[in-house]
């Protein structure tokens, strides 16, 4: 078992460095089916909708109960779906389509990495994230 432990200035710093990655240009992909393996994998399932994130996307990382936690700025809506389908991942990804975070989707409560009170798109829909929270774990 390891022992390993960070500080809390640690995971607030390597938080602060992951979100500026999505600065200027980033965007969060709703997809179908289940994420893929790594963010360094090809991209899976069929493209939803694609909401653009503010030019800062996230605001400073903090010091939360044993972790560090960075709440995303404001997340633009798809106006308009791109297909139909049931959203089961997201990628965020930076200005020049590089992965950074992916992860799975689930209904609000049920425990995915996104929530979403429908998961249920239409082409042409109107497809919103109310918000997004990042926590990296101090141990």
């Amino acid at each position: 078992m390891s022992n390993l432990r960070l500080s809390t200035t640690a995971v607030i710093d390597a938080l602060d460095a992951i979100t500026v990655l999505l600065n200027s240009g980033g965007y969060i992909e709703l997809r179908t089916g289940a994420p893929p393996a790594t963010c360094e994998t090809a991209d899976s399932g069929t493209l939803l909708a694609t909401c653009n994130l503010s030019a800062t996307a996230f605001g400073a990382a903090s010091d939360g109960t044993d972790k560090a936690t960075a709440v995303a700025n404001a997340i633009s809506a798809d106006t308009s779906a791109d297909n139909d389908g049931a959203i089961g991942h997201f990628r965020a990804k930076t200005s020049g389509g590089s992965c950074v975070i992916q992860g799975d989707c689930s209904l609000t409560g049920l425990g995915g990495d996104m929530q979403f009170t429908t998961l249920d798109v239409t082409t042409g829909d109107n497809v919103s994230i109310s918000g997004w929270t990042l926590n990296i774990p101090e141990a």
